[in-house]
């Protein structure tokens, strides 16, 4: 662990959280959403936006208090109990592992037909993990600036495609608003909270941070302010432009511009797999570096801790992308975003616990006890597979940490 410097600045952070939210939710899952909402998936934009800045001003809270490599695991240990920290810790990496795993069948389904490959989406997939757990043994601070280059062009194609579709406003594929009901848009609104995820990933980089006690909290809301407008826009543009044609589409945003012309569909495109790889890198980023951070306080097994010249925790990027190349086989994009969704949520519940234990708070309590209960709500929206693997994952966890307990106690005696 003093092995890794603090390198990231406030802009570094931004534009990491940026990286890390701006991916597979609006280029793709957006498709699903409005095959639920119908054109009130802007409704249901908003709606995860909402409940997303209720949970940033917690972890902002947090990732400002505990500024520490893998914060996201010592929220829960510091605050709660040791095993609260090793659950939200163990759910954390599975989300990431899961969520590595969704961007690289989502980016798959965009590169095999674009590329005519012949292959089937399943190995694309793992292909692109598997090169992106290989970029991910590279210096961080590297990484950091390709971020910042890659973020500023996916914004501006997103800008682009917003002040373009608006411009051609178009009522008529705004008639029938919720074609499903409240349920529908609530629905894509729990689907949708995918988009914003990314967030909470500087969190777990706190180790790495330039006086995170202010760096950190104001990036995480600085961020997700930016994505929401940019994410109701890119919506707004998208049904104007597609209207019912992007329903369930795999690329509904290249499928909105398909009478447009093909300059637009590539830029599109391109900036739809540029956003995909770096929310795919810094999924496997932040799995990493919360198993380093356990492996640390040694609730995980101590290879976890073996850091290269670089800086980079090299076994556990190795392990992260090995898991989600195996999830990624399964090719069930709306299974593995719904598992990854549950995931998270569950790990903000117990964040948003271990924030009310905070002695001295900035954000008011009634704000940290809503983000709870957005948080338990969101669960009961998502398909049922996500809470039967999230709960086989949980009693992993438990069966895990009972038996390693023995085996430390033996461990202590013997030496």
């Amino acid at each position: 662990m003093s092995s890794l410097k603090r390198v990231l600045g406030f802009w570094d952070c931004v534009f990491i959280n940026l990286a890390s939210i701006i991916g597979a939710g609006i280029f793709v899952v957006i498709g699903v959403a409005s095959g639920l909402a119908g054109p009130a998936v802007i409704l249901s934009m908003i709606l995860a936006g909402i409940a997303s800045i209720f949970i940033g001003l917690t972890f902002a809270e947090l990732g400002g208090s505990i500024p520490k490599e893998g914060g996201v695991f010592e929220f829960g240990e510091e605050l709660i109990s040791p095993f609260a920290g090793f659950l939200g810790g163990w759910l954390w990496i599975f989300a990431g592992i899961v969520g590595a795993s969704a961007l690289g069948i989502a980016l798959a389904s965009y590169i095999t037909p674009l590329a005519g490959l012949k292959i089937p989406v399943t190995i694309t997939a793992s292909i692109i993990i598997l090169i992106t757990g290989a970029l991910n043994l590279l210096n961080i601070k590297t990484t950091a600036k390709i971020d910042t280059v890659f973020v500023a062009f996916v914004v501006f194609v997103l800008t682009s495609f917003s002040i373009f579709g608006i411009t051609r406003f178009n009522p008529a594929n705004f008639s029938n608003f919720t074609p499903n009901g409240l349920n529908g848009v609530i629905e894509a609104s729990a689907l949708l909270f995918f988009d914003y995820l990314g967030f909470t990933k500087i969190t777990a980089l706190g180790g790495e941070v330039k006086n995170p006690q202010k760096n950190i909290p104001l990036s995480i809301i600085f961020s997700i302010l930016i994505v929401i407008t940019l994410y109701v826009l890119t919506s707004i543009s998208a049904i104007s432009l597609g209207g019912s044609a992007i329903y369930n589409s795999p690329e509904p945003l290249a499928t909105a511009l398909k009478n447009s012309g093909s300059v637009e569909v590539t830029l599109i495109s391109l900036a739809a797999i540029i956003a995909m790889i770096q929310v795919l890198f810094n999924s496997i980023l932040g799995s990493s570096r919360v198993m380093l951070a356990m492996s640390s306080k040694k609730f995980l097994p101590k290879t976890f801790k073996k850091i290269n010249h670089n800086g980079v925790p090299t076994h556990a990027v190795i392990i992260s992308t090995i898991f989600s190349i195996t999830l990624a086989l399964t090719g069930n994009l709306v299974f593995v975003v719904s598992a990854t969704s549950f995931s998270y949520l569950l790990f903000f519940i117990i964040s948003g616990f271990a924030a009310l234990k905070l002695k001295k708070k900035i954000t008011p309590t009634t704000v940290i006890v809503t983000s709870i209960l957005i948080n338990i709500s969101l669960l009961f929206f998502l398909e049922f597979n996500a809470w039967v693997v999230n709960l086989l994952v949980i009693l992993f966890a438990v069966l895990y940490w009972l038996a390693r307990k023995p085996f430390h106690q033996r461990l202590s005696l013997n030496n």
